[in-house]
């Protein structure tokens, strides 16, 4: 966790003065939360993500996609100014307990035109089985196949640092 949220606060520093950005957290389906709202001002989602904790539950990573998507949709729908959409998901891709389907987030995402970017760190997820580690994968890529994103696999912990400078640049 303390690489993931190191990589978190890298993104949000690495913010241009234009850049509105939200904080999004989950566990489970059940469990999504809007920890930050929109804005430009970096240093009160550094303080946020200084209480960030990892609790564990039934990952719902299409459940806080979804969700996000139509925040992020809703709160860019009046601006007009052109600017790209995108939600970075940093997630070990292990979903588990989400109440959308796939097929029914990549409608709102392409419908929406928003594009995810993913810090992935799926070997813990690989550790305990290969197979839901392939699957981990697999929806990862897809997700970013179709929206025209990016993933950016983190194999050993010591890469999360130049992975994360990689999306930073990707985003910029």
């Amino acid at each position: 966790m303390k690489r993931v949220l190191a990589a978190a606060r890298a993104i949000v520093s690495s913010n241009s003065p234009e850049d509105e950005t939200f904080i999004v957290r989950f566990i489970s389906s059940d469990k999504i939360e809007s920890v930050h709202e929109f804005t430009r001002d970096k240093d009160a989602l550094l303080k946020v993500l200084k209480d960030f904790y990892t609790e564990g539950g039934q990952t719902a990573i299409i459940d806080a996609l979804y969700v996000s998507a139509d925040y992020l949709a809703q709160k860019r729908s009046n601006s007009g100014d052109g600017r790209r959409n995108v939600l970075v998901l940093i997630t070990d891709g292990e979903e588990r307990g989400s109440s959308y389907k796939l097929t029914e987030l990549l409608t709102s995402l392409r419908e929406k035109q928003i594009q995810v970017y993913s810090l992935a760190y799926p070997n813990r997820v690989r550790e305990h089985s290969r197979e839901k580690y392939e699957k981990a994968l697999k929806l990862l890529n897809t997700l970013v196949q179709e929206t025209g994103g990016k993933l950016l696999t983190v194999e050993e912990s010591s890469e999360f640092e130049v992975k994360t400078g990689e999306l930073i640049n990707l985003l910029r």
